[in-house]
């Protein structure tokens, strides 16, 4: 029978594989100089389903623009304003319009929040992305007349949430289901 190489921990063999593996370890990866520090703040939730990531935009955060950090959002690795930096209370007036548009892959992020927008312009989810629009207007003027007295109620989606949203001289009224546009009761 052929003698089994054996290695014992006391062997030099063994103490020079230990001194290289512990030296690999220790010097990091080639990019360990690239990386830097971690920025301040914590990556934006991120929602959205993907059927395929996108290409990496950024590995590590010092590839981007001061204050962003590199997170994983909306399919792939890109620069991203982080959460938890930021007062919270910079949301401008307005509310974000109606976005019929069903995806099925979402576009890259123009912005994060509304203090990214330019002038009035807020960050909203809209057509596929977060993009700085225009707020929808409202006309929150309140019309003539009377809503007509409630029966049922039933738990479903409002088709108007003021009587802005209605057409002509229409009200938004409590209906069986929801709020719903109804031709107003008059005296």
């Amino acid at each position: 029978m052929a003698p089994a190489l054996i290695m014992k921990s006391g062997s030099p063999f063994f103490f020079l594989a230990f001194l290289a593996l512990m030296f690999l370890t220790s010097s990091g990866s080639p990019n360990a100089a690239k990386i830097g520090k971690v920025r301040a703040g914590s990556c934006p939730l991120d929602n959205v389903r993907c059927f395929k990531a996108d290409p990496p935009q950024c590995n590590y955060d010092k590839q981007c623009p001061r204050g962003q950090k590199c997170c994983y959002y909306h399919c792939g690795f890109k620069c991203v304003e982080p959460s938890g930096t930021k007062d919270p209370g910079t949301k401008k007036a307005g509310s974000c319009p109606d976005d019929p548009f069903r995806c099925i892959r979402g576009e890259p992020s123009e912005c994060v929040g509304d203090e990214q927008c330019p002038q009035n312009q807020k960050c909203c989810y809209y057509h596929c992305g977060f993009k700085c629009v225009h707020p929808k207007e409202t006309n929150n003027k309140a019309k003539a007349g009377q809503c007509p007295p409630k029966t049922n109620l039933c738990l479903t989606p409002n088709q108007c949430e003021d009587d802005g949203h209605c057409l002509g001289n229409m009200k938004c009224c409590e209906g069986m289901c929801g709020k719903v546009c109804t031709v107003p009761v008059t005296d």
